[in-house]
């Protein structure tokens, strides 16, 4: 276990690890729950709904990430104020 980190999904003082995300090409630190679920940060699917809106690859709509103390999936978080805030960035910058 690595000290001094905290989890980048979730903000846990245990990790279990640093990985590479599933949503881009940069390494991140994960605790043991959520790198067995499969979660991302929460700025990561920001990004992807601002790049990419609703319309997202199958793969990532199986993805969660953590937000209030919960695994949240893609579907519900597209749908939440953040979610629909960053589809709305998205809309305003890129057209």
């Amino acid at each position: 276990m690595m000290t001094g980190a905290k989890c980048n999904v979730c903000g846990k003082d245990e990790i279990a690890g640093v990985a590479c995300s599933g949503l881009g090409a940069m390494s991140l630190a994960y605790c043991h729950e959520c790198a067995d679920c499969g979660a991302e940060p929460e700025f990561l699917f920001a990004f992807t709904a601002e790049m990419c809106g609703t319309e997202v690859a199958d793969f990532v709509k199986e993805m969660k990430t953590f937000k209030d103390g919960a695994y949240v999936g893609w579907n519900d978080w597209i749908a939440s104020d953040a979610g629909k805030a960053a589809v709305a960035s998205g809309q305003a910058i890129y057209g």
